[in-house]
């Protein structure tokens, strides 16, 4: 779908860069509907802009939906809990492309009647529908993220904890040595000067 030199090299398909376009421009076309039906006339575009934005989620939702499709070409499926999972997410990622791209065509051919576009009851009946499709959303995202957190589909080990080096000097034994010269030549004070004799050695 997408050439693999305009890729990063991180991922192994296209499909983790497109399936977050539907997500965010549902709740966008939600939060746009919801000001259209507060403000009413006084936003006379509003339920136009709204419409556009459902169309742009479910197109979206169609090209995310066939990008995963080409995407299981490109990873190890080898667990069957990663294939069940697969599977739940499958599903719920067609029932998301057909219920957002359904509903698009439904506010589309609503703009056309006057009824529709006049009663506010109307507009709350479909916003209600609208905020439906965040279900088959949401269970798409939650198998989607399974695969990838739990099952570890599509990813690879990219951090490594380096070996102790033996040829890198051992600083933390080398400061605990010279601490404890330290102590030992404070304890016993310094050594007698030469010629000297300690304390009492001219006694009799």
């Amino acid at each position: 779908m997408i050439p693999d030199f305009l890729l990063p090299e991180w991922v192994p398909n296209a499909h983790p860069l497109i399936v977050h376009f539907p997500i965010a421009l549902i709740f966008v076309a939600i939060a746009a509907d919801a000001l259209a039906l507060w403000l009413g006339e006084r936003w006379e575009t509003g339920q136009e802009v709204a419409t556009g934005l459902y169309a742009a989620t479910g197109l979206s939702a169609v090209v995310s939906y066939y990008s995963g499709t080409w995407a299981i070409d490109t990873v190890s499926i080898v667990t069957p809990g990663a294939a069940q999972t697969l599977s739940a997410h499958s599903f719920w990622a067609w029932y998301t492309m057909v219920s957002t791209s359904g509903y698009a065509l439904l506010r589309a051919a609503g703009l056309f009647i006057p009824w529709v576009r006049t009663r506010r009851a109307a507009h709350l009946v479909l916003l209600l529908l609208g905020l439906g499709t965040l279900v088959p959303m949401h269970e798409t995202g939650e198998n989607g993220g399974a695969m990838v957190y739990k099952r570890g589909v599509g990813v690879t080990r990219t951090q490594e904890i380096p070996a102790p080096s033996s040829s890198a000097p051992d600083s933390t034994r080398r400061d605990t040595v010279q601490q404890d010269t330290v102590q030992r030549d404070t304890v016993q004070g310094p050594a007698p000067a030469a010629g000297s004799s300690s304390p009492g050695a001219g006694a009799p």
